[in-house]
């Protein structure tokens, strides 16, 4: 199964660096994160959990900022079971593109909201 997970993780919540999040995950990651955004997405909050919403490209805030995480190859299995772990059953992990300040479009996991209308939820204007 490991074949087919990406090496690369989109952060944009609790697992990004320097939140509380990352400590389960940061000694399976490279160290250096490089910062990325994915467009046509909505940023959100619902029940006070951070969340994306892809495919809003005619919204005025339609890009989502965060990191990109490189997996190391000998904790890529371990890694997502982690991450999916920690993620719970509020979210799902879908395959997008990713814009990397550096690296530019590379294909990406990220976690989404799996019920993006329930809850009370609001928008962060395109914030982190």
């Amino acid at each position: 199964m490991s074949s087919e997970l990406h090496e690369k993780l989109f952060v944009y919540g609790c697992l990004k660096p320097g939140e509380l999040g990352f400590d389960h995950i940061k000694e399976m990651v490279d160290p250096s994160c490089e910062a990325a955004t994915i467009q046509d997405s909505l940023l959100k909050v619902r029940d006070g959990f951070p969340f994306i919403e892809l495919g809003k490209p005619n919204h005025a805030h339609n890009q989502t900022s965060g990191y990109l995480l490189s997996v190391l190859p000998h904790r890529n299995e371990e890694f997502w079971k982690v991450v999916d772990a920690f993620e719970g059953n509020t979210y799902k992990r879908v395959t997008c593109d990713a814009k990397g300040k550096t690296s530019g479009s590379v294909k990406v996991q990220v976690f989404v909201g799996k019920n993006p209308r329930s809850g009370t939820s609001y928008e962060l204007e395109g914030k982190e």
